[in-house]
């Protein structure tokens, strides 16, 4: 049934979900994981593989939480299993070059997954080695954490471990894992979670809008969400 504007109606969104969910069972790559470069131009600024893994990460980490949110979907128990086996085995990445840090997407929603897994009755097997990345994964991204409590996909200074720039958005998905980090018992260092709190703040601009980077005096030129 089509329809344009305000909520739609109630009986598409069960049908929607499930269209979805099949969609995810049905793409799921060998290994568990989903996404690839296959199909896409990659061009000389994507031609680096490690890029697209980190994205492969990032996609896989996404799709286990959506699988999470149903586990009464057909194939959704056994997809997320292998999901998040993918995750265990490929998310601590490395990062693909001096400019491209897009591994952090990969850590980010790979860490929010598993975390969130950890409280999955369904995964119980998997559970300790969960623990151990979701671990590894915390380490990675409080030393990948810039110097003003953001983190970002690009690395637009001398390159070195923890990029000066960052995102209002990289760093708000990096705040909602930590935060499933933390309601599955994971220490966080002291300050991580404050003063990415403290670089969101400083991208809100007075009417509401907010910066696309961190920037020394918030402003709604050039760019804004």
């Amino acid at each position: 049934m089509a329809w344009a504007g305000g909520d739609p109606p109630s009986q598409d969104v069960p049908q929607a979900v499930a269209r979805g969910l099949a969609f995810l069972t049905g793409t799921q790559n060998p290994d568990g994981s989903w996404g690839s470069p296959h199909g896409g131009n990659l061009g000389d600024v994507w031609s680096n593989p490690e890029t697209h893994n980190a994205w492969r990460m990032a996609t896989t980490g996404l799709c286990c939480m959506a699988l999470m949110e149903h586990p009464e979907a057909p194939g959704a128990s056994k997809a997320l299993s292998a999901g998040i086996e993918a995750l265990l085995a490929g998310a601590d990445l490395k990062r693909p070059s001096d400019w491209d840090v897009d591994h952090v997407w990969g850590w980010i929603y790979a860490l929010e997954a598993l975390a969130r897994s950890e409280r999955d009755p369904t995964l119980l097997a998997q559970r300790d080695r969960i623990r151990g990345m979701v671990d590894v994964l915390l380490k990675n991204l409080a030393a990948g954490q810039g110097p003003k409590g953001g983190w970002a996909y690009y690395d637009k200074s001398a390159p070195v471990r923890a990029p000066a720039w960052a995102t209002s958005f990289t760093t708000s998905n990096a705040v909602l894992a930590l935060h499933e980090a933390r309601l599955s018992g994971h220490a966080l260092p002291p300050g991580m979670i404050p003063e990415a709190v403290k670089a969101l703040e400083l991208c809100r601009l007075p009417d509401g809008g907010i910066t696309y980077s961190l920037l020394a005096i918030p402003s709604p030129k050039p760019e804004r969400e």
